[in-house]
């Protein structure tokens, strides 16, 4: 592309067009020729990608051509978010602007943006106060906390990046005091106000949401002795782009960015409790549970990158729209495959009501594992965030798919994967054992040519539980909890259904149906 004619344009075309102005990416058709040998990430993300296999230089380490930019901004237009993995950037642009952009010669295409989404995270009411403090003993109980204390895997050495909202008053939590001391927060980055103090920039005061998510991955008080998620011994750097009142679709566009930023700074794990769904404005422009495939969200593109190009382990929740009649499905990035879906589940391995179940008619399912939590699934990625870490900790060269692979084997229900409950609950006495070489699978499979079988209490443990039955292997259409009728407990066969998973989030039978 001549530089000429991208400067003619930016004299000739006025710098404020009238009109309507929205949102959206705009797609550049190439970069500038630069030499690939120049350092664009890290020296820790170099390392990472020789470990890994990976192309040490890959072209989209390479920034989004700044002339691009400037004749866009010369259009009218207001960048607000460029990414080097995209090739894009997010503009705000009237009509004639568009027009006008959509005309350039270098540019590829431009896609609308929804005005405003509903973020995942944000689903459900949750507070410091009453069944929150009781999360992390019924999690860390069911994924077995202890097996990983014995082993002395805290998740020290790994370093874990959090993509999360606010993390007002973190910095005088005592239950993350070590990681502060001991300077193992690594840096911090706000990508809605860069100059405000990170910890400190929360007037109304009750945005909470990266704080909590962050103790449930790392927290330890050691005077009250109180443990609540697996990584008290790993090192983090935190990003801020979700605004808990303005739910907008810059915050996707900022996420972006923030998992860039990551990168280039070498971190392989990236945990956010964030996702995005449906909007409120402009219906017509409202994504659709169906566009929950993978593919078609930014961030969702963004994340699949993450996984497949850059190496990242990318760890999110699933969404809390479970009980939501016009969406009820994972929200993005969680579609993505590869990328850890963790949804909510409840004492006896059952899917929480609001959790986000998967799409139907995906090659793969959704969520990927389940972890305990009574406030959504915001609280349960940051668990198996921990977990991974500890993972990682005990086999740092670990691939993303590797890791994938021990957390699905050690979970309750593997290999009878559900779009509800997914595999079920990790188990860390499980992983460590497949990590030692150890694949005896924990699920058993029986086969029942009656209406009805009879489970019994010596052969599963004690607790309710839960009867998932399915239509096929992995499509649940109903769900319900069960307490034990005296030492035994009838399952009749519903008419839907040729597949019945019980789980009590820590043993698992698969009944087939014949």
């Amino acid at each position: 592309m001549k530089r000429a004619l991208i400067f003619l344009l930016a004299v000739i075309v006025p710098s404020i067009l009238l009109g309507q102005e929205a949102k959206y990416w705009v797609y550049f058709a190439d970069k500038v020729e630069e030499d690939l040998s120049m350092n664009y990430v890290s020296a820790e993300a170099y390392d990472n990608r020789a470990m890994l296999g990976l192309p040490l230089r890959q072209w989209t380490d390479l920034p989004v051509n700044p002339q691009y930019l400037q004749t866009v901004t010369a259009v009218g237009g207001e960048v607000e978010v460029s990414s080097k993995w995209l090739n894009a950037s997010s503009v705000r642009l009237s009509q004639d602007e568009l027009v006008l952009v959509k005309s350039l010669p270098f540019v590829l295409g431009v896609s609308a943006e929804v005005p405003e989404l509903t973020p995942a995270s944000y689903g459900v009411s949750w507070s410091p106060e009453g069944q929150y403090w009781d999360l992390p003993t019924n999690a860390l109980d069911q994924m077995e906390a202890s097996a990983f204390a014995e082993a002395n895997l805290d998740g020290k050495g790994v370093v874990i990046g959090v993509i999360d909202g606010n993390f007002w008053g973190a910095n005088q939590n005592t239950a993350l005091d070590d990681i502060l001391e001991e300077s193992r927060l690594l840096g911090t980055r706000d990508f809605i106000d860069p100059a405000a103090d990170f910890f400190d920039n929360n007037p109304q005061g009750n945005d909470l949401h990266g704080h909590y998510v962050w103790q449930m991955m790392a927290g330890y008080d050691k005077e009250e002795e109180k443990q609540f998620g697996f990584a008290h011994g790993a090192s983090f750097y935190l990003a801020r782009t979700d605004d808990k009142y303005k739910e907008q679709r810059v915050e996707e566009d900022r996420w972006v960015a923030a998992i860039e930023w990551l990168d280039s700074l070498g971190v392989r794990l990236v945990s956010s409790s964030l996702g995005y769904s449906y909007g409120f404005d402009d219906k017509a422009e409202n994504y659709a549970p169906e566009q929950m495939d993978g593919n078609t969200t930014v961030i969702s593109k963004a994340a699949k990158m993450a996984v497949e190009e850059k190496g990242m382990i990318v760890v999110t929740s699933a969404g809390n729209e479970g009980k939501d009649r016009r969406w009820r499905v994972v929200s993005a990035p969680a579609d993505v495959q590869g990328v850890i879906a963790v949804g909510a589940s409840g004492i006896a391995g059952e899917r929480a009501e609001t959790s986000s179940i998967g799409v139907e008619g995906l090659a793969y399912v959704k969520p990927d594992v389940m972890a305990y939590s009574s406030n959504g699934s915001s609280l349960s990625a940051p668990m198996v965030s921990g977990f991974i870490a500890c993972l990682l900790q005990k086999d740092p060269s670990l691939s993303n798919e590797q890791v994938l692979r021990v957390l699905n084997t050690s979970a309750s229900q593997y290999p009878y994967a559900n779009n509800y409950t997914g595999l079920g609950t990790p188990r860390a006495s499980v992983a460590l054992s497949f990590m030692d070489g150890d694949e005896t699978a924990t699920a058993r499979e029986v086969e029942v040519t009656e209406g009805s079988y009879e489970l019994k209490s010596d052969q599963f443990g004690n607790g309710a539980v839960t009867i998932l039955h399915k239509n096929g292997e992995h499509w649940v259409v109903s769900q319900e909890v069960k307490e034990w009728e005296g030492n035994a407990l009838t399952i009749k066969r519903p008419k839907k259904a040729d597949r019945t998973t019980i789980t009590n989030g820590s043993a698992t039978v698969e009944i087939i149906w014949k």
